[in-house]
């Protein structure tokens, strides 16, 4: 009988000045679909649909104003769009009466600002299910500039980041390390500002909810310092999603909805 090595690790050190220099996100949700089968998708912020047209199984869209140009049928049997905002949907209880049983995965990439991504959150783990996979998107800034709360253009230095724009959204992470901290997370290098996965939660929980304006005073205020974003990065692991898709049965070590 052969030696059964163990699994090649997956955890990426993050050294200064670094920025995301894995997997473009889309192509990393294409992945997932492929491996994880999810049967059902939602998201929050659809606008052109590149990343709903990455998974074929039945999924329910929500964007305020949709501009899309993807193919987002494609093989899906059933698609829902719901052009209103969040809150809005989430008061009508569609998704729950779409998806009784909550969906597999859940993609959250709404207003740039905290206390938005936060209530998206709250929502969406009210009506998940125990294996419920949530990606919040553009988490992990690597700049100042990103972080402000209006978006801003940056200089041509910046390259092809010099549009992308994460708002507060960042914060999030820091509330939930401390208000649940029982919570899977992982980070994921997609550039250019990152994927946040997590798992594990509890549609009983009522923590963000009953705290929620304590949570809004407590974090309204705190600036995002370019000189602690290597501290943000290491406040859950970083997943390396180059290798990850090297071998992407592995996906499902740290990554599941079963």
């Amino acid at each position: 009988m052969g030696i059964i090595k163990a699994p090649k690790a997956y955890i990426k050190e993050i050294g200064p000045g670094s920025e995301h220099g894995g997997v473009v996100y889309l192509d990393f949700f294409a992945a997932l679909n492929s491996v994880l089968e999810p049967s059902s998708y939602f998201e929050i912020g659809t606008d052109s649909g590149q990343s709903a047209a990455r998974y074929s199984c039945p999924s329910i869209c929500v964007d305020p104003r949709f501009n899309i140009t993807a193919d987002i049928i494609g093989n899906k049997k059933a698609l829902h769009l719901f052009q209103m905002k969040s809150d809005e949907f989430f008061a009508a209880h569609y998704l729950e009466n779409l998806l009784p049983r909550g969906p597999d995965i859940a993609f959250l990439d709404g207003m740039h600002r905290f206390e938005y991504l936060l209530r998206d959150f709250v929502n969406t783990e009210r009506v998940a299910h125990p294996r419920t996979l949530v990606l919040l998107h553009d988490c992990l800034p690597h700049n100042l500039r990103m972080t402000n709360r209006l978006q801003l253009a940056g200089p041509e230095e910046e390259g092809a980041s010099r549009f992308s724009w994460t708002g507060d959204v960042w914060k999030v992470i820091l509330i939930l390390k401390k208000y649940r901290p029982e919570l899977r997370v992982f980070f994921l290098d997609c550039p250019p500002t990152g994927l946040v996965a997590i798992s594990g939660l509890h549609k009983d929980s009522r923590v963000l909810l009953e705290s929620y304006y304590n949570i809004l005073e407590e974090y309204r205020d705190i600036d995002y310092n370019w000189h602690d974003d290597r501290k943000l990065w290491q406040e859950y692991l970083m997943l390396d999603t180059r290798a990850l898709l090297e071998n992407k049965h592995d996906i499902t070590l740290y990554l599941d909805i079963r």
